[in-house]
Order: structure tokens, then C-alpha cells, then sequence
């Protein structure tokens, strides 16, 4: 994904801005949802499976920019209704958390972490490390003789502050590629593989584990949903990495899965998927999918038609996961097109037209997405039992 240069990337307040300003006062309506009072929210009915499910959102107070949960009174009716867990999008990223070497930002992480609590919410927290996305001051001030200090320091300091109220930690983010960015164990390439090799990933999971050891601890994967060569190979890789870390005795209970759809592009074979669910469930580890929505870049731009098309890519990918027993969480990445990440990304429309990703409408009004996800968890069949740590 693309990054601006503060590191905020492809959630960046510019786009939560435009995105407010296109929808207008119409975002301060306390009505709720359409139909919200008459059908049962994602989460119930989830949670009937012991599926865990929630979605994404900012929450920024109001000299910090435009707002998405506490101050949209019907955007956060709407994420109450559907949602049993609050996930983290930029608050706890490391140039967000820690803009200055010695200077710590944990407002918007702890408004979130509030909002859950006081909401009977589990939360979630995204992520402690992302080689791609560092702060500008991190070259000048980490190099080989302080790495693995700096790191362990850095966790204890953000994960030790929420402990025992995170139920997932993704600990480490997108570490595995392909192509001139992989390295030969296909982990991503840059500083954190320069400085201190591989054992980067051993020495963050132990680190979270010491200052949060009730939360499971997840490495968080993408593109590695689709039957193609690229997607073989980072398929393979992250396998590689995850025996090489139980081998380790490195604390890991998860494997993330970050599911950005992209229907009209890749080819998608279920039998594929599913092998490879299999293959991580047979390490005695859980699957989380951690950010799902679709990307609807290449559909048509008639809304029904783009839709339906969108519904039928969840629908097809859904049949393969949420059969599996080893699938104990879902979570979307964001709830409605009112906030909406991909208005700030390369994977926005040619044609300027809004993205549709989500599973709600600007005005929040269920879409044959949203549908397709009440279906397929109501078919789902019962995991033996709940996630630790829910509220």
C-alpha cells in the first residue's frame, strides 16, 4: 500500500478530512441506522458461533481532526449494534504513538481504548511494528548496537500500557513479500531486517508477551488469499516463518489474514485457500481475518452492478473461511463508506468515483455485502468455545 510521509499511510487524516467534508453535516445525524432496530448485528450473531467480530475505526478528539466514533452519534450507534470488538487503525502505529524520540502520543489509543471498555468491547491492537511504515527519526537514532533494546523498550512501553485489556496484539505487520523486496526467507526487507536479521520477529513477539502475556499475539499477512505465483510464494514463506518461530519457542497464537478483496483481478481458487488454512491450522495455531473489506477498483461503476459483483466476491471467499474451524475472528476494516481508507490510497477508482469497500453505506444503510457476511455467519458452525480475554 501507498505511504504518505508521515507514516500514517493510507488512513491519513487528509482522507478522514476530504471524506467529512464530500459527506457534510449529514455526518452529525444521531438517527439510527436504516433497519438497525429490526436485524441482529454481526457481532450477536457471530458470537453464537464463538466468532469474534468487529471492525476498525479511528477515534480522534476533536482538535485532532475529523471524528469517527465518539462524536458521529450514528456512525457509533451503528458500530455499537454490529460490533463486539474495537480494533486499533493508526493510534498505536510507531510514528503515530512515538512522533519524537522521546516524545509519546497515546491520546487517540486511549480514547479508543475508553470507548471500547465503556462499550463492553473487546479491543484489538494494530500493530506494534511495521518494517515499512517507521518514523523519519528512527535511521538516526536505531542502528545495530541499540536495535534490540530500542524494540523491547518501544513494546513495553506501548503494550505494557494496555495490558491485560488487549485480547490481539498484531505484533509484527506485512513481514513477509515477494519479488525485489523479499529478502531469501521472503521476510520484507529494510531496517529491521538490516539491523537485526530474522530474530527481529522473535525478539518483538517475546517482548509483547512480557508486557501483555494474557493477549494472543498475531503476525498480520497480506496478499496471500489468491491462486497466483506471487501469492504462492508468500503463502510458502509465511509458513516457513511461523515453524521457524514455534520451533524457536517464540509465544505466537495467530496468524492474521488481512483479506483486502479485489474481485475482477485474481484469480481465486477455494481449494487453495483452504489448503492453506489448513496448513496454519495444523500448527496448533488460530486464524484471524484481521482486515477484510473489497476493493472495488475494478468493478463497474453502475452502484447495483458494483455491488452485487462485490457481494459475490465476499460470498465466494467467505465459503472457504468461515467453515474452518481454526477461524475465530473476523474483522473488517472499517464499518461504513463514510470512512473509507482506500480515498487515500492507490487503490482509489479511476473513474473518481467513491469507493464502496464497506459494509454499510455513506448513510449507513446495509449493502448485499453486508448480507452476504449475516449469511455466511449464520451458516457458519460452532467453534468450541470463545476467545479469551472478552469483555
Amino acid at each position: 500500500m501507498n505511504q504518505v510521509p508521515n507514516g500514517i499511510g493510507r488512513r491519513s487524516f487528509l482522507a478522514v478530512a476530504a471524506a467529512a467534508a464530500a459527506i457534510g453535516p449529514g455526518c452529525a445525524r444521531a438517527d439510527p441506522p436504516p433497519g438497525m432496530t429490526t436485524r441482529p448485528g454481526l457481532g450477536t450473531v457471530a458470537a453464537s458461533k464463538n466468532i469474534l467480530f468487529g471492525a476498525c475505526s479511528r477515534g480522534l478528539l476533536p482538535e485532532d481532526g475529523p471524528p469517527r466514533i465518539e462524536h458521529d452519534a450514528s456512525f457509533s450507534a451503528l458500530f455499537k449494534h454490529e460490533c463486539r470488538m474495537l480494533t486499533t487503525d493508526f493510534e498505536v502505529k510507531m510514528p503515530n504513538i512515538r512522533p519524537r524520540p522521546d516524545t509519546w502520543n497515546f491520546k487517540p489509543a486511549d480514547l479508543l481504548m475508553d470507548y471500547a471498555t465503556a462499550n463492553n468491547m473487546a479491543f484489538r491492537g494494530h500493530c506494534l511494528l511495521w518494517s515499512s511504515v517507521l518514523p523519519k527519526w528512527f535511521a538516526s537514532e536505531v542502528d545495530a548496537s541499540n536495535a534490540e533494546s530500542f524494540i523491547i523498550d518501544h513494546i513495553h512501553k506501548v503494550a505494557g500500557r494496555y495490558a491485560g485489556r488487549v485480547i490481539s496484539w498484531d505484533v509484527a505487520n506485512e513481514a513477509i513479500t515477494d519479488g525485489d523486496e523479499a529478502a531469501d526467507d521472503g521476510l520484507r526487507k529494510g531496517p529491521l531486517l538490516s539491523l537485526m536479521g530474522p530474530r527481529y520477529l522473535d525478539i518483538a513477539f517475546k517482548a509483547t508477551h512480557e508486557a501483555d502475556p494474557k493477549a494472543l499475539l498475531c503476525l498480520n499477512q497480506d496478499a496471500v488469499e489468491y491462486d497466483v505465483d506471487s501469492q504462492d510464494y508468500r503463502r510458502e514463506k509465511t509458513l516457513g516463518q511461523l515453524r521457524r518461530l514455534l520451533d524457536a519457542k517464540v509465544p505466537i497464537h495467530a496468524l492474521g489474514i488481512q483479506s483486502h478483496l479485489e474481485p475482477g483481478w485474481l484469480k481465486f481458487t477455494p481449494e487453495v485457500l483452504n489448503q492453506f488454512l489448513d496448513d496454519v491450522a495444523a500448527l496448533g495455531l488460530k486464524i484471524f481475518i484481521t482486515e477484510l473489506d473489497v476493493v472495488d477498483r475494478r468493478l463497474p461503476a453502475d452502484i447495483p452492478a458494483r455491488d452485487q459483483a462485490a457481494a459475490e466476491a465476499m460470498r465466494e471467499y467467505l465459503a472457504v473461511v468461515l467453515p474452518h474451524p481454526a477461524v475465530a475472528m473476523v474483522n473488517t476494516w472499517g464499518l461504513s463508506d463514510r470512512y473509507n481508507w482506500i480515498e487515500d490510497s492507490g487503490m482509489r477508482r479511476k473513474d473518481g468515483r467513491r469507493s464502496r469497500a464497506q459494509l454499510f453505506d455513506d448513510d449507513l444503510a446495509p449493502k448485499p455485502v453486508h448480507q452476504v457476511l449475516l449469511d455466511g455467519l449464520n451458516a457458519a458452525p460452532a467453534r468450541g468455545s470463545p476467545l479469551a480475554l472478552l469483555p
